[in-house]
């Protein structure tokens, strides 16, 4: 259901927060708001049936959006 997804991105949310991952200005409702949107059926028909996304160009692109959206940047070496 919907209320187990929002509490399990909310769980992971919290993880990346107890971890020191989230970006300073992200709190953790807005990291859970972000992994919940991210994470539903409702993206992914657009991009891929709708719009004919292929699925593993949609998986990158949702990776890599929670990824600058959410995460503290790392130093590249």
């Amino acid at each position: 259901s919907d209320g187990e997804r929002l509490n399990r991105m909310r769980h992971n949310a919290e993880f990346l927060a107890d971890r020191g991952y989230l970006r300073e200005d992200i709190t953790i409702d807005k990291a859970t708001d972000v992994l919940y949107t991210c994470s539903s059926l409702e993206i992914y028909e657009v991009l891929v049936l709708q719009r004919g996304w292929p699925p593993p160009e949609f998986a990158r692109f949702v990776a890599n959006f929670m990824i600058s959206t959410l995460l503290t940047p790392t130093e590249k070496a």
